[in-house]
């Protein structure tokens, strides 16, 4: 499948209206000159069960992006009874969840005979659109945390906030079982525009504006900030990177996956560097 049908396969419904309403748009984004020059690129690995890959780089990609998930998690999770680490924990965990599942989806089980019939290949497009949501939402809270809106030590609030990848996960398949459209468009998109938003918000311009400088983590949320841009810049970009690099890595799908490892380094780097600076002021626990 070139990029087009990536598009398809993740987010179904503004693709047909896109298709439908909207059709310069696909045509622009993704020619078919495109798709004729760089076809869904593959792999042959010689491994028994794993003969035939997708979209090779991929991998590295989401194994990166696992490590940096887990890894955070770890780090937070170690030192849970401070301000902020239970929200932030949550969000690297679902993060790093989110990678091996994604690239099960798109680079494996995508390319077996069964393609997208497959059960067990939608199950993980919808298990990577909810791990997305998931981290996303979490993000949100660890934001309304960090902005002095929610205490995530209360033990009520963590346990609630269990109730976000439920929600993710069987909700979102309630609602496709009924009919519902535009589920993996509102927990994916929609969640994670609403995180960015609201974190641009809170950490960058509300403290500009209150106080006429700029927060004392910048270069990490910078670095977040750049990650962001570079996955959004993916799929308008992939026209022009199958031109430019070619069959295997000039598609929508890299820049996307590491814009999202980066965007999570400096998420991690802001993350250490609050709970660092609490806790040389001595407020680890109480602010």
């Amino acid at each position: 499948m070139p990029s087009q049908d990536f598009l398809f396969d993740i987010f179904p419904d503004l693709a047909k209206l896109l298709q439908n309403q909207l059709p310069f748009v696909l045509d622009h984004a993704f020619p078919k000159a495109t798709a004729e020059m760089c076809p869904t690129p593959t792999w042959s690995t010689g491994i028994q069960g794993f003969e035939k890959l997708g979209w090779p780089g991929l991998e590295v990609a989401c194994a990166l992006g696992m490590l940096i998930g887990l890894f955070g998690a770890f780090q937070h999770f170690g030192r849970i009874s401070a301000k902020g680490q239970w929200f932030w924990g949550m969000s690297m965990l679902f993060f790093g969840f989110m990678n091996p599942t994604a690239w099960l989806a798109h680079a494996y089980f995508r390319q077996l005979p069964t393609g997208n019939t497959s059960p067990v290949w939608a199950w993980f497009i919808y298990l990577d659109v909810a791990w997305t949501c998931t981290s996303s939402a979490f993000l949100a809270l660890a934001v309304l945390n960090d902005g002095g809106y929610l205490d995530d030590r209360n033990i009520a609030t963590r346990l609630i906030s269990l109730l976000v990848p439920v929600a993710a996960v069987w909700g979102g398949h309630v609602a496709r079982e009924n009919g519902v459209t535009w589920v993996s468009e509102i927990e994916y998109i929609g969640t994670t525009a609403f995180a960015a938003v609201l974190a641009i918000y809170i950490l960058i311009a509300k403290p500009y504006l209150a106080t006429g400088k700029m927060p004392n983590d910048l270069g990490h949320l910078a670095i977040a900030v750049v990650g962001c841009l570079i996955f959004a810049a993916g799929p308008p970009l992939d026209a022009y990177m199958c031109k430019i690099v070619g069959n295997p890595y000039g598609n929508m799908l890299l820049p996307a996956f590491f814009g999202c490892d980066i965007g999570f380094i400096g998420l991690l780097g802001y993350s250490n560097a609050v709970h660092k600076r609490r806790s040389v002021n001595g407020k680890g626990k109480a602010a």
